[in-house]
């Protein structure tokens, strides 16, 4: 199962090799930091979901821009959930000895190449799996799905344009008339009922 899940960057003094250079204002990834000190502006890259927060949780704030732990307490408004990080400091809710799952190289390589204009992907998901005397029942809960190395699993969110649907409508109206079907606006013409 996919889940859909904001894309979110921010500026940080923590390191990162995620960068913007800062007389080019060029999104880079690694290498070359050694430039001038202080024309290198770090970054982190988020990943938000519309998830439940829960006590424990890493959230970023909407309006702010900042990073906090959810102590149970307060509005939850503004803030949404972060479930991968390039953020190594960042600790899970129910253990502080494992980070938060972290995005894979493959994806940052695909953001710089983007210059950052990536704000949605797909993040992949599964459900959980309950034991009970060396029996097995799969569950609701819906856990994020990561590699051996913590890094969670994205694929990019498609977001069609208009002249894609109305491209795609052509080639099936195209594709209907060539095997003899009834093209949808043949349909409508027939049935209308105003």
């Amino acid at each position: 199962m996919k889940k859909q899940c904001n894309v979110v960057m921010l500026p940080t003094e923590k390191a990162s090799d995620l960068y913007y250079h800062n007389p080019t204002e060029v999104l880079r990834y690694k290498g070359h930091q050694s430039e001038l000190e202080g024309i290198v502006n770090k970054q982190h890259l988020y990943l938000t979901s519309d998830e439940e927060i829960e006590e424990g949780d890493c959230i970023i704030n909407q309006n702010t821009n900042s990073i906090a732990k959810y102590t149970g307490h307060g509005s939850m408004d503004w803030w949404k959930k972060i479930i991968a990080t390039t953020d190594k400091s960042l600790r899970c809710a129910d253990n502080e000895f494992f980070q938060v799952p972290q995005i894979p190289e493959s994806f940052i390589k695909a953001y710089i190449e983007a210059q950052g204009n990536i704000k949605e992907v797909l993040v992949e998901y599964m459900k959980g799996v309950t034991i009970v005397d060396e029996k097995q029942w799969e569950n609701n809960q819906l856990f994020i799905k990561t590699r051996n190395d913590n890094t969670v699993i994205i694929h990019r969110a498609k977001s069609i344009t208009k002249d894609e649907m109305y491209l795609n409508m052509q080639y099936y109206m195209e594709y209907c008339k060539l095997k003899e079907y009834v093209t949808p606006q043949e349909w409508i013409e027939k049935h209308k009922h105003f």
